[in-house]
């Protein structure tokens, strides 16, 4: 289902990752949405509340390397391989993500969404890289199931942590949320294939 890790990383490491997302000189993209669902979501759903934000590619699939702090980031991986037991195959995509605070999102979360990218199967990491409110909502579903975004099941909640991760299949319907204390949100976003990993028998 998911699965929450807590100091993934060494705290120094930890810090340093802290620092170069947050001390004012990391170039972001604008996006006016999060999740790029393009109105697939559940109009019975009144908790979904989208907003804009900023992005940071640093890998992606079909293109490779995106930034220069890939080197930076990759060894966040070489920890969950470690913490999990598991071989990274391949990646599908790895990017940051800032949202700022939304004082009228109170009690709403982004659309609810897949990572599922170029595969149907696959894993995403999510490490959150200084503590803030904003938590990330995992659902019931998964995208081959019955009904899709339709009626979703909130089955847990995962509160921004510094240090602290969380893996869940990359088809697993999930939402990212806006702070509405913090001044910001910060979390990598991190794709990837594993042969050797089930996240079933790991929970």
């Amino acid at each position: 289902m998911y699965k929450v890790i807590d100091d993934i990383i060494p705290r120094s490491y930890q810090e340093q990752l802290k620092m170069l997302f947050d001390d004012g000189r990391m170039t972001w993209q604008y996006r006016e949405v999060t999740a790029g669902v393009d109105g697939d979501v559940d109009p019975a759903d009144t908790n979904i509340k989208e907003s804009p934000m900023f992005v940071h590619e640093i890998y992606a699939y079909d293109t490779g390397v995106q930034s220069q702090v890939f080197e930076q980031i990759k060894p966040v991986l070489f920890f969950a391989e470690e913490k999990l037991d598991m071989t990274v195959k391949g990646l599908g995509r790895i990017k940051a993500n800032l949202q700022v605070r939304d004082e009228t999102a109170s009690g709403k979360y982004h659309p609810p969404h897949v990572d599922t990218g170029h595969h149907d199967e696959g894993f995403i990491l999510l490490y959150y890289l200084k503590d803030s409110d904003g938590p990330t909502i995992i659902f019931d579903k998964r995208s081959n199931d019955p009904g899709g975004h339709i009626g979703l099941k909130e089955i847990g909640r995962v509160e921004p942590k510094q240090g602290r991760a969380v893996l869940l299949q990359s088809n697993r319907y999930h939402a990212s949320s806006s702070p509405v204390t913090s001044e910001n949100r910060l979390v990598l976003n991190m794709v990837f294939f594993s042969e050797n990993f089930n996240l079933t028998k790991n929970s």
